[in-house]
């Protein structure tokens, strides 16, 4: 009967788990979306030709295709068709053969790349269509045939299941008639012993009802805690439990013990607050463990222990999560390559400090930089060399910039920067200063050769009245304009008070 009883579990365990597996009998799906997908690709590359898509979007488009197709290469559910289809791999391979060849060619910035690649999707795709549709009704006959081969497997595991069902039956039978004599044999004996069970029954439901409150205690502890737990009582901070983690983690374990977790007592002091005014609360955000600060969502319920009232507190440990966000800040307000600020940044802080400037009646200026013939360095020593020079002026600029005001890259080799307390003579003398410094760098290309490297600077200074920073830049702009058209390598400004050249 045991070996019976574990085959069957063992039977039922093992289809459970077949026929509860996630995704399966997908293939249809998969073989639907890979068509649709190279449909949408072909219109994508199509877009691409007529300009109304970029080559960000074919590489993503391109993207989506390939992952639509790898599941179909690994599959086995094309073993299942009446009969071989050797095509049908070949169209698979070959589709994977393109996309991986076009996928190796396209270049997130390299749009003339992206419109030769879109010009041979759009002429080899369609061709692929009919192919991918077979895949679709290759793979509906494919999965009905394996559904059917499943069916018949299942037949014959439940006709073995109902022979397992009648042997064990009949053991249950013979079980239950041995028992039942077992029974009358030992009725005799249990009223004999009844009364001095009696006593020890009482006892031991007494002490089996007070270990059932303290598991049950027990298990809605363990079961509302996703991470760190302490259960406290909300008069004395009385430690019913707390988990080991937080032990840890605080600098004591008497009464004092949720003040010693908290890194900012404030913190703690708005925490009690809440405690005292809220039956229950979550994702209370706190930095714990002053030895070692970490960020945790807090969560509070309320329970009564032996008639007194006690918090369950447990914490989950957002470290990760916090760094997560400051990168993503980071990325959405920096340029990557220079470490600056992007160009939508730049203009934030540029208003905020004109503004601040205004108001204080303080001077402030603009500075708009531009790295001269730097499409020159780029094609005759290549992109790598060219984002070097990009970098190498951007230290130089934030060293001379950086403590003076809001500083950011607008884009490509143009520089902008707000200097804040600085007319048009302390402008001049600043921007001089930095020109002769990037002028002095010594950088080489990969052929051992010099690159010289200079810059134009065009100078704006408010006067006093209400100017924004964009105005400032179309005035800075214009005197850069005036600095290349003199021969580059200079300041200007179109402010006719200036110390320097003008206009």
């Amino acid at each position: 009967m045991i070996l019976a009883t574990a085959y069957s579990l063992v039977t039922v365990n093992a289809k459970y788990a077949k026929y509860s597996a996630p995704g399966m009998h997908t293939e249809v799906w998969q073989s639907y979306q890979l068509h649709s997908e190279t449909r949408r690709l072909s219109d994508t590359a199509n877009r691409v030709l007529a300009g109304e898509a970029t080559a960000p979007e074919l590489i993503q488009r391109l993207g989506v295709a390939k992952s639509q197709l790898a599941p179909l290469q690994h599959t086995r559910v094309f073993d299942y068709l009446p009969e071989a289809h050797a095509e049908l791999p070949e169209t698979l391979e070959h589709l994977d053969s393109l996309l991986q060849a076009w996928s190796s060619r396209l270049s997130w910035q390299d749009t003339s790349q992206a419109i030769q690649v879109a010009d041979e999707m759009a002429d080899q795709l369609p061709t692929m269509l009919g192919p991918t549709h077979d895949i679709i009704v290759s793979a509906n006959i494919a999965v009905a045939s394996r559904l059917d081969a499943e069916r018949h497997d299942l037949k014959r595991t439940f006709q073995r299941l109902v022979w397992v069902l009648l042997l064990l039956g009949t053991g249950s039978l013979l079980l239950a008639a041995k028992l039942f004599r077992d029974y009358r044999h030992t009725l005799h004996l249990t009223r004999e012993l009844g009364t001095l069970n009696q006593s020890l029954e009482e006892r031991v439901a007494e002490r089996t009802r007070r270990l059932e409150e303290r598991k049950a205690l027990l298990g809605i502890i363990l079961d509302s805690s996703p991470s760190d737990v302490a259960l406290l009582g909300a008069n004395d901070q009385h430690a019913y439990y707390i988990s080991d983690t937080l032990r840890q983690r605080a600098s004591t374990n008497d009464s004092g013990f949720l003040e010693s977790l908290f890194v900012d007592s404030h913190q703690y002091t708005l925490f009690m607050q809440r405690l005292a005014t809220s039956q229950a609360f979550d994702n209370w955000e706190a930095r714990l463990d002053p030895r070692s600060p970490y960020w945790a969502l807090l969560s509070v319920r309320h329970l009564e222990i032996d008639s007194h009232r006690a918090w369950l507190i447990w914490s989950l440990d957002i470290s990760e999560r916090k760094r997560m966000e400051h990168e993503l800040k980071q990325l959405a307000t920096t340029d990557s390559l220079t470490g600056l600020a992007n160009r939508r940044t730049f203009l934030r802080q540029a208003i905020k400090q004109l503004r601040r400037s205004l108001r204080e009646a303080n001077p402030c200026s603009v500075l708009v930089i531009d790295i001269d013939n730097f499409k020159r360095i780029n094609d005759q020593h290549g992109h790598q060399v060219g984002d070097t020079v990009l970098q190498a002026v951007a230290r130089r600029l934030d060293k001379h910039l950086h403590p003076r005001g809001p500083l950011g890259r607008l884009g490509g080799e143009e520089f902008a920067a707000l200097v804040k307390d600085a007319d048009g003579r302390a402008a001049w003398e600043i921007a001089e200063a930095l020109r002769d410094d990037v002028e002095c760098l010594t950088l080489q290309g990969e052929d051992g050769r010099a690159i010289p490297v200079t810059i134009s600077i065009g100078i704006a200074t408010h006067s006093g009245q209400d100017t924004s920073p964009q105005h400032l830049l179309v005035e800075a702009d214009k005197a850069l304009y005036l600095a290349k058209s003199r021969g580059r390598n200079r300041c200007e400004t179109l402010d006719q008070s200036s110390p320097g050249p003008s206009c």
